[in-house]
C-alpha cells in the first residue's frame, strides 16, 4: 500500500510537496510511515526467537543485569533474517522501479549528463550528514577547477584555490565540497566498472575508503581501524557508550570484514535487502577508523552495480540521511540508545533499517526520474532559444549543449576538448550558446573567460532545496540528541512498544 504522502509528484513535471488531507507544513517522515502495523510482526519475532530456549536460558535472561550486556555485533553470514511483509513488498517495488528506470535509460543522449548530476547530488547529500554544507554549483566550478588545472583530483591545492577564486566560499564550504566530489568521482568510477566485474572484495572495500579520504583531515586514518574503543577512557563521552555498545576490536575486524564480503556475495537475500544489511553491519563493526558511514554508502553502490542491478546511473539514496539525519542515525544504530538490544529485537531492528532503506531508494528513483524529465525539458527549452536567436543547431552545438547538462561550468578549451572541435570552432559556439542566454560569464577577462549554464546547475538545485534542511545536522549531533530524547519529532503510532528501533 503507497504512503499518502509522496515527497515529489511527477504528473505534471514539477516537484511539488504534497499535503494529502493534512495541512501544514510537509513532513519527510511522513514518507517513511509504515501503513501496517508492526506488532503482530514483532510478537512473531518473539515467538521465533523464544523458540528452543530453555528454561536456565530463560531465567538467566530475566535475571536483573542480564540484559544490560552491550551489544557487540557478530558475523553476518550467520545470522537469520526475517523480514514483515510489508518491508519485502516495499523491497520488490523498488528493485522493479528502478531496474526499469535503468533500463529505459540505454541509448539515450542524456545519459552521461544524468549519471553526473545524480552522482554530484549523491556526494553533496553524503557530506551534508557531517554536519556541513557542500554546494552542488561548487562542486561543478571545483570540477572545471580541475580539468583546468591538468585533470588534477579535486582536492589539488590548484584546483581549490582557483574554485575558490571563481566562487568565493567559506573554507568549511570548500572543505565540504572537495569531500562531496570525491564521494561524486567514487560512484561515476564503480558505475563506469573501475572496480571490475567480478565479485565484491576486502580490497575494495579497503581501495574506496582511501580514495574518499585522500587530501582530506582524515586521510592519515584511512584504513581499517586500529583502535580499540575499550582502551579508551573517553569514549564513555563520545557517540560510544560501552555500556549499550561494544565495537568490534581491530584484531577481529580482518574475519568480519571478510565475512561481511563473502556476504555480499551470497544470494541469500535480493540485492537491495543485501546491501542494507551491508550497511548496518559495517557501521555496526565500526571497520574503518574514519568514514565508516560513507563508505557503506559506496559498498551499497558497487553491490547494485556487480549484481546488475544498476548500470547507467545510481538514484541518489543518500538524500534521506541528509534530509532526516535524525531518523537515519535512529534506524541505522539502533543500539546505541537502548540496553536491551536482543537477538529479537535485532531482528525487528534490521527489519526496520531494510524497510528505511528501501523507502530511501524509492525515493531517489522518483528523483531521478524528475531529474530526467527536468533534462529533457531544459534541453528542449535551448533548442527552443538557439530558433529564437536565428541560430541551427548543428551537430556540433547539441553535443556541446548535452555536455553543458553535466557540466555546466565550462572554458572554450574544455568545450573543445569534449566536443572534440578546434578551438576556435569551440569559441564560436560558446559565442553563440551566450547570444543565446544559454551560458553566463563567470569570470570575465581578455583571456580564460569562464562560463556557467544555469538552467544545468538550478536543475539540481532544486533538489537541494526541496529535500534538504537549510542548516545540516551532523550524524554525531543527531545521536546525541536521539539519545536524549529517542522519539521527539516522531508521531506515537511510530514510537515502538517497549523496543527501541
Amino acid at each position: 500500500m503507497e504512503s499518502g504522502f509522496r515527497a515529489v509528484d511527477f504528473a505534471d513535471g514539477k516537484m511539488r510537496m504534497l499535503r494529502g488531507s493534512i495541512k501544514g507544513k510537509w513532513d519527510p517522515m511522513q514518507f517513511f510511515s509504515r501503513q501496517q502495523s508492526h506488532d503482530l510482526f514483532a510478537r512473531t519475532i518473539e515467538k521465533i526467537a523464544a523458540t528452543g530456549e530453555t528454561a536456565s536460558s530463560r531465567k538467566r535472561a530475566n535475571v536483573a543485569g542480564a540484559a544490560a550486556v552491550p551489544f557487540s555485533p557478530g558475523p553476518l553470514c550467520q545470522q537469520e533474517l526475517v523480514l514483515s511483509s510489508e518491508t519485502l513488498a516495499a523491497v520488490s517495488r523498488a528493485e522493479i522501479a528502478i531496474a526499469r528506470f535503468d533500463t529505459s535509460l540505454n541509448g539515450s543522449c542524456l545519459l552521461d549528463s544524468l549519471r553526473q548530476g545524480l552522482a554530484r547530488i549523491e556526494g553533496v547529500s553524503t557530506i551534508r550528514t557531517m554536519g556541513v554544507k557542500p554546494s552542488y554549483r561548487m562542486c561543478c566550478i571545483l570540477e572545471f577547477a580541475s580539468w583546468e588545472c591538468g585533470g588534477v583530483a579535486a582536492f589539488s591545492p590548484a584546483a581549490a584555490g582557483m574554485a575558490n577564486t571563481l566562487a568565493k566560499c567559506p573554507p568549511d564550504v570548500l572543505e565540504a565540497t572537495v569531500a562531496a566530489a570525491q564521494i561524486k568521482d567514487c560512484v561515476i568510477d564503480i558505475l563506469d566498472g573501475s572496480f571490475g566485474e567480478g565479485p565484491v572484495s576486502a580490497s575494495d572495500l579497503l581501495d574506496i575508503n582511501r580514495r574518499i579520504t585522500l587530501g582530506t583531515p582524515w586521510e592519515a586514518e584511512a584504513g581499517l581501524r586500529a583502535v580499540d574503543y575499550r582502551t579508551l577512557k573517553e569514549v564513555r563521552q563520545s557517540a560510544v557508550d560501552l555500556d549499550l555498545y561494544v565495537p568490534t576490536p581491530p584484531k577481529r575486524l580482518p574475519r568480519l570484514l571478510n565475512d561481511l564480503v563473502s556476504f555480499c556475495n551470497s544470494d541469500r537475500h535480493s540485492v537491495v535487502v543485501r546491501s542494507a544489511l551491508a550497511h548496518f553491519q559495517m557501521e555496526a563493526i565500526k571497520a574503518f577508523e574514519a568514514e565508516s558511514d560513507q563508505t557503506g554508502r559506496l559498498l551499497a553502490v558497487l553491490i547494485w552495480r556487480k549484481q546488475g542491478l544498476v548500470r547507467n546511473v545510481m538514484p541518489p539514496f543518500s538524500i534521506t540521511p541528509a534530509m532526516a539525519t535524525n531518523r537515519h542515525v535512529m534506524k541505522l544504530e539502533p543500539y546505541l540508545a537502548t540496553s536491551t538490544f536482543r537477538t529479537d529485537k535485532a531482528m525487528l531492528a534490521m527489519d526496520e533499517w531494510v524497510f528505511h532503506s528501501v523507502r530511501a531508494c524509492e525515493l531517489a528513483e522518483s528523483v531521478s526520474r524528475f531529474c530526467c524529465a527536468e533534462l529533457t525539458r531544459v534541453y528542449n527549452n535551448w533548442l527552443t532559444r538557439l530558433e529564437g536567436a536565428g541560430k541551427h543547431a548543428t551537430k556540433n552545438l547539441r553535443q556541446a549543449m548535452l555536455a553543458l547538462l553535466g557540466m555546466p561550468v565550462v572554458s572554450v578549451g574544455m568545450v573543445s576538448s569534449v566536443t572534440g572541435c578546434s578551438f576556435s570552432t569551440a569559441s564560436s559556439m560558446v559565442a553563440v550558446l551566450e547570444q543565446a542566454g544559454i551560458l553566463r560569464r563567470v569570470k570575465s577577462g581578455e583571456r580564460n573567460k569562464v562560463y556557467e549554464a544555469k538552467d544545468a546547475v538550478d536543475l539540481f538545485t532544486k533538489v537541494e532545496r526541496a529535500f534538504f534542511p537549510a542548516v545540516p545536522l551532523s550524524r554525531d549531533e543527531a545521536l546525541k540528541r536521539y539519545v536524549q530524547n529517542p522519539y521527539d519529532g516522531f508521531p506515537k503510532a511510530e514510537r515502538p512498544n517497549g523496543l527501541c528501533l
